[in-house]
């Protein structure tokens, strides 16, 4: 006997706090996927009937003291990240999102014990609205962000950009704001 088709189109999350994540050993294969995404993976599955319905979600998610390594295919350095902490409040789907992302790292350091690596940091703070009607429509967004960063190694995104078959290499550090 299958078992039944069940639906949920209403997810309220309220205050949701992640204290302590974890993201030790995280890599990027050459195909830019996350080793963390191949986990979770499991056997096929029938495709879902899609929902007669978009899903309603809403939330206050705080991710609070989130550490962690990174390496990447082609990345001759590793990215520590440093004690950090992001904030999503989803009010529902079709309004706006905000979002405080306060990202601290270390890179610049060979992979190989013991090498040196630059404090940086990554903070994205703002508003998008992104949604209507259920359906992403990125033609009609509004995005109001202030991003700022602080000695980025922007060498660490060639790896990414070999992914994406660009023809562009980077080097150097960043230090920028945004708004």
């Amino acid at each position: 006997m299958e078992a039944p088709d069940v639906r949920f189109n209403k997810v309220a999350l309220g205050r949701t706090d992640v204290d302590n994540l974890d993201l030790t050993n995280v890599d990027v294969d050459p195909e830019g996927t996350l080793n963390i995404v191949k986990v979770a993976k499991g056997r096929k599955k029938r495709p879902p009937k899609p929902a007669s319905e978009p899903m309603e979600i809403s939330g206050d998610i705080h991710v609070n003291n989130m550490t962690g390594n990174v390496t990447a295919a082609g990345m001759s350095q590793k990215l520590h990240i440093n004690p950090s902490n992001l904030a999503i409040v989803l009010k529902g789907l079709n309004d706006p999102i905000e979002n405080n992302i306060q990202l601290a790292f270390a890179g610049g350091g060979s992979t190989k014990a013991g090498a040196a690596a630059t404090p940086g940091s990554i903070v994205l703070v703002g508003v998008a609205d992104v949604f209507d009607k259920g359906k992403l429509r990125l033609d009609t967004a509004s995005v109001k962000e202030q991003l700022k960063l602080a000695n980025v190694d922007v060498a660490a995104v060639n790896p990414f950009l070999a992914i994406a078959k660009a023809n562009l290499v980077l080097a150097g550090m960043a230090t920028a704001r945004w708004t």
